[in-house]
């Protein structure tokens, strides 16, 4: 819960933290609401990454580390769909893809962000062991990740390459993918 006295505040927070925490599957996707259409009621590596986090800051890092392990299972490794190392924007909790957007570069750098964070955390808590652990079966993940990120650039203009940014169903090369 948050640092403050007010306690309406906390009331909420704590009844968030429950409702993200309710909503995990057991594949360890968080699904984003338990309404049953999609876009919604499925996994979104862009918002899990942040559910993720939120579960960290509230001392539920198993669920976080839950997530995480799914994003490893669900990360593209072979190229004929999108880059390697990328993600749909969308999946069922049973990790099969949900959308009709391939590669989203933001989606990639969130869920990359959500993986190096959940380090941090193990490390933050003196848990260094824990960290090069985690981090070490992640490696693969990581790498792929970065390295499509890096190679995710328009030759022409220098600029991100075209991806499906926020939903959009013609790839562009706009600010999301830049600022990623």
């Amino acid at each position: 819960t948050p640092e403050t006295e007010d306690s309406l505040v906390r009331a909420v927070s704590k009844r968030t933290i429950h409702a993200i925490a309710e909503m995990a599957a057991p594949s360890g996707a968080l699904i984003l609401t338990v309404a049953s259409q999609p876009p919604l009621a499925l996994e979104c590596p862009q918002q899990g990454a942040l559910l993720a986090e939120a579960l960290e800051q509230s001392a539920l890092p198993e669920l976080a580390l839950e997530h995480a392990e799914f994003l490893r299972r669900i990360v593209r490794t072979t190229d004929a769909t999108g880059p390697v190392g990328t993600f749909w924007d969308c999946y069922f909790s049973d990790g099969v893809p949900a959308g009709n957007l391939p590669f989203a570069v933001e989606t990639t750098a969130w869920a990359l962000w959500s993986i190096v964070r959940h380090g941090e955390h193990l490390d933050d808590k003196g848990d260094r062991v824990g960290a090069e652990a985690f981090l070490g079966a992640q490696r693969d993940l990581i790498l792929s990740s970065a390295d499509a990120l890096a190679a995710c650039r328009d030759q022409a203009t220098l600029l991100a390459c075209a991806s499906n940014e926020e939903g959009a169903l013609v790839p562009y090369s706009g600010l999301m993918g830049a600022s990623s």
